[in-house]
């Protein structure tokens, strides 16, 4: 299975992720590959259209337990209040970290591997992280919430390194 990361500006990043209609075999060990691609990074969470899958599914870390969660078709239902997530990066855009506008507070719901509704109601690193992974889903990047001019100094930045 591949857990290889796609790097910014491959155009899968841009699409917007289909629904997971049924939980199968697949999508557990999917579920479990990205899991240990994410541990191997130390990342802090994955969207499975980040490796080229076309599915709403994210692995997290709550910061509450020892294991990163799962959560299929994610939907922000609820949010509130403003905070910056300092120096936020991202896997599939190396080398780039910014402040970012999110909100404080957020509710989640989505199913998880067994089926069952799940949510998620959090502040603080938990639910900047479910943001911007619920962002990747709807093919939004944390480029896309810069400057014009950092978004220019970044691209120069990629094509020195090529």
């Amino acid at each position: 299975m591949n857990t290889n990361i796609l790097i910014y500006p491959h155009e899968s990043l841009r699409t917007t992720a289909s629904y997971v209609k049924k939980v199968d075999d697949y999508l557990v060990k999917l579920s479990n590959n990205m899991i240990e691609f994410l541990n191997q990074m130390m990342g802090m969470g994955l969207a499975a259209n980040q490796i080229n899958v076309d599915k709403r599914l994210i692995v997290y870390n709550d910061n509450k337990e020892s294991d990163l969660q799962v959560l299929i078709n994610p939907e922000i239902i609820y949010s509130e209040g403003v905070v910056i997530s300092e120096k936020e990066g991202c896997l599939s855009l190396p080398y780039l970290r910014c402040d970012v506008i999110r909100h404080r507070n957020i509710e989640v719901v989505g199913i998880d591997l067994e089926e069952k509704e799940k949510r998620v109601v959090c502040n603080g690193m938990t639910s900047i992280i479910l943001q911007h992974e619920i962002d990747h889903l709807d093919g939004v990047l944390l480029i896309d919430k810069i400057s014009k001019y950092r978004k220019q100094k970044y691209k120069e930045l990629l094509s020195k390194m090529e």
